[in-house]
């Protein structure tokens, strides 16, 4: 779910909208502490929803963005309806100025409790993501070099051993670790090597590569838990 900056847009002209409203119906003079509170802090409520919403509208980033399983458009919908409503009656009744200012401190408290965590987990989610990308771009930059090795030799015997070479490649554990990366290294150096080769020493290589992988692949299966 992708919140529009155009949606944002639109908070000023809720704000004037709003204040319109309540100073037609309510006028400006012969109000108590209560009804000044309660428009404040709509106004303020209305502020850190668009802070909120603004933080989580760049590149797509409002869907990882959320807290018991709900987005923060969710909680900020939740608390604006409660906020709305809090202060419209406090406005009617314009008594209890101390008790309105405690229920309105303790729901924006709320919200901004909420917001952090969503704004939280999506940072975890960005993290977790970079980390697993981290972690898998080592073998898919192997297979592909593999992969253009078979392009350009010249031997069928070779061509062949290198596509079936891919293909372990392929079917191999992509995610690495600190364990398995010297391994990777190693092999990355010897794939650099096996393109200048073709014949009996490209195939005696390419056994090595694959020895070499199989090693890894069991590297990584045995320390997969701990990473």
């Amino acid at each position: 779910m992708k919140i529009d900056k155009k949606f944002l847009a639109l908070f000023p002209v809720f704000v004037i909208v709003y204040s319109f409203l309540v100073f037609f119906v309510g006028g400006f003079s012969g109000h108590g502490a209560a009804f000044w509170v309660s428009y404040a802090f709509t106004i303020l409520g209305m502020v850190a929803i668009m802070a909120a919403l603004f933080m989580v509208s760049q590149d797509d980033l409002a869907k990882r963005a959320f807290f018991l399983g709900y987005p923060v458009l969710f909680w900020s919908a939740i608390y604006g309806g409660i906020q709305l409503v809090v202060s419209i009656i406090f406005m009617l009744i314009d008594k209890g100025g101390k008790i309105a200012v405690l229920l309105e401190v303790l729901l924006l408290l709320a919200y901004v409790v909420v917001a952090i965590c969503c704004l939280h987990t999506r940072d975890v989610i960005v993290k977790v993501q970079e980390e697993s990308k981290r972690e898998t771009s080592r073998m898919k930059i192997l297979t592909a070099k593999v992969e253009m090795v078979g392009v350009g030799a010249k031997d069928p015997a070779v061509i062949a051993r290198v596509k079936k070479l891919a293909e372990e490649f392929k079917y191999s554990d992509v995610v690495s670790n600190e364990a398995t990366e010297p391994l990777e290294q190693q092999m990355g150096q010897e794939i650099t090597e096996l393109k200048m080769l073709d014949g009996a020493e490209a195939l005696k290589l390419c056994e090595v590569i694959s020895e070499h992988l199989k090693e890894r692949n069991i590297i990584c299966q045995n320390t997969k838990k701990r990473y």
